[in-house]
C-alpha cells in the first residue's frame, strides 16, 4: 500500500549496446484500493501515463555501459507535475 508520507525510490541499472534504438521509460503504475483500476498520472484508469519517475524517453547511448538511474516519489498531487521524471531525492516527484 502507498504512503504518501513516505519517500520511495526506484532504481534501475541499464546497458544498451548493439542497433538498439528507442528510449527507454522506466517507473510505476499505480493501483486503487481494489487493486484492479489502474491511476495514471491524470487519474485514468490505464497504462499508456504511467508515473515515469526515473526515466522517461531516456535514449542511452549504445556503449556497452552501464548506467544507474534513480527515481523519487512521495506525497499525492494533480498538478501537472506528477509522475515526472524526478532523478533528485531532494526534488521528488509525487503520485496522482
Amino acid at each position: 500500500k502507498y504512503n504518501p508520507k513516505s519517500l520511495y525510490e526506484i532504481e534501475v541499472r541499464i546497458k544498451s549496446s548493439g542497433n538498439g534504438s528507442g528510449g527507454d521509460f522506466v517507473g510505476f503504475t499505480g493501483y486503487d484500493s481494489d487493486q484492479t483500476t489502474k491511476i495514471d498520472t491524470g487519474g485514468s484508469d490505464q497504462f499508456g501515463n504511467a508515473h515515469y519517475i526515473t526515466l522517461q524517453n531516456y535514449d542511452q547511448t549504445a556503449n556497452d555501459e552501464f548506467e544507474t538511474f534513480r527515481g523519487y516519489v512521495t506525497g499525492h498531487s494533480t498538478a501537472a507535475t506528477v509522475g515526472d521524471q524526478a532523478n533528485n531525492i531532494n526534488a521528488p516527484s509525487s503520485a496522482y
